[in-house]
């Protein structure tokens, strides 16, 4: 009889201890599902080290017409009818996987942030888009409710779509302000039974590459009832009707490397030079002309030096052609280039000087020529003489107005 007393207690101890360890790990599993410990973090932080689209490990047609195309972590069941069944093993807690619609791939990522390869992350129930706070793409969704995933055809023209924005954390650290989880979740927690049901809802979602796509959540459990195996079926649909395919721009045309840039210099003083920059085509001061680089032309009267031979040690030089339109003129239309030899201004003399000379009129006007010039740093220009009058009454000689632009 005590034999039968310690055997019926045996068993009743055995008994209590398995369903106290069963609600344990009951609640543990409930804990997982709503109480990650990184929820908070917006940053789909990956394990990943580049932003690739790995190739599926398989792609397989059954006798349906179905096929099957499987990633590490997603697999996706493409029907005949044209939309495909995906489910996602975003099971693990610490690690975000990413989708890109596009070409269905599971995508590498290692910084959500610059990376366009990716439209959905999945973590758990968390779910991110390529937009706003948690990517550069401006992947944007939006929702109806009520209406079959078969009726969906183009996406309504007054949808307005919302992507990932800050929001206060919530008692369960996540973002409210994550599109996924604005105006409500996508999906339905039980708190008696522990459960996530999908919401009765479609989502049209606006891709980085441009197209749309409907999507409806079908289930957060696998066939073995474990949770984090997020499944959905989706589709790309016509962009609403007021959308404008954009036009491919016009190749703009190459404008000019430099700017054209034009000036007048008071060079009326018999007294002193003036000295030019190329490079700015502005007059600077120079001390000791014979010793300085910093200039590349000088003027006084009709006298016109370059910074080179006997004039300066910036082994400028010169050449020129004639009659032809300043806008025609590259580096390589001449080939005679020169310098001051033997004489101050001897560059701008040789070959007829830069102006012509009136005789009845007394009055000098510039050659249709224009100047190549080497300047002091090496680059090339190109310059032409406009003027050697002001615009006063009478024109006043003297003030020399030249045009320049840097030759590529």
């Amino acid at each position: 009889m005590l034999n039968q007393i310690k055997k019926s207690s045996s068993r009743s101890m055995f008994l209590l201890l398995s369903i106290t360890l069963a609600c344990g790990l009951f609640a543990a599993g409930c804990a997982n599902d709503l109480d990650d410990s990184d929820k908070g973090n917006n940053s789909a932080n990956n394990t990943s080290v580049n932003n690739s689209q790995p190739e599926p490990d398989a792609s397989t047609p059954d006798d349906s017409g179905n096929t099957e195309e499987t990633y590490a972590n997603i697999v996706h069941e493409k029907s005949a009818e044209g939309w495909t069944h995906t489910t996602v093993d975003s099971s693990d807690a610490e690690k975000w996987i990413y989708l890109q619609l596009s070409t269905g791939a599971q995508t590498d990522v290692s910084d959500p942030a610059t990376a366009t390869n990716w439209d959905l992350a999945f973590r758990r129930f968390s779910i991110l888009v390529n937009g706003g706070v948690s990517g550069p793409s401006n992947v944007e969704i939006a929702h109806v409710e009520g209406v079959s995933f078969e009726s969906i055809t183009q996406v309504p023209a007054d949808t307005e779509f919302r992507t990932d924005v800050e929001g206060e954390p919530d008692e369960r650290g996540q973002n409210p302000g994550l599109a996924f989880q604005i105006d409500e979740t996508w999906y339905d927690y039980n708190g008696a039974t522990h459960e996530l049901t999908p919401r009765d809802r479609i989502y049209f979602i606006h891709a980085s590459s441009g197209e749309y796509y409907k999507l409806q959540f079908l289930d957060y459990y696998d066939q073995a009832g474990t949770s984090g195996f997020v499944q959905f079926k989706w589709q790309e649909i016509d962009a609403p009707e007021d959308t404008e395919t954009p036009e491919e721009p016009e190749t703009p045309e190459e404008p000019d490397t430099f700017p054209v840039l034009t000036s007048t210099f008071d060079a009326s003083s018999s007294e002193a030079f003036v000295y030019v920059q190329l490079k700015t085509n502005e007059e600077v001061a120079v001390e000791d002309a014979a010793a300085s680089e910093d200039w590349d032309i000088a003027f006084q009267k009709t006298t016109s030096l370059v910074n080179g031979g006997v004039s300066g040690p910036g082994n400028v030089a010169i050449a020129h052609v004639d009659e032809v339109d300043f806008a025609e003129v590259t580096k390589d239309s001449a080939d005679n280039f020169r310098t001051d030899d033997e004489a101050a201004g001897d560059a701008f003399k040789a070959d007829s000087n830069w102006y012509a000379y009136d005789m009845s009129t007394h009055t000098l006007s510039p050659r249709d020529r224009v100047y190549i010039v080497q300047s002091a740093s090496g680059e090339f220009f190109k310059l032409q003489f406009l003027s050697y009058y002001n615009d006063a009454e009478p024109p006043a000689a003297g003030h020399i107005t030249i045009k320049t632009q840097q030759l590529d």
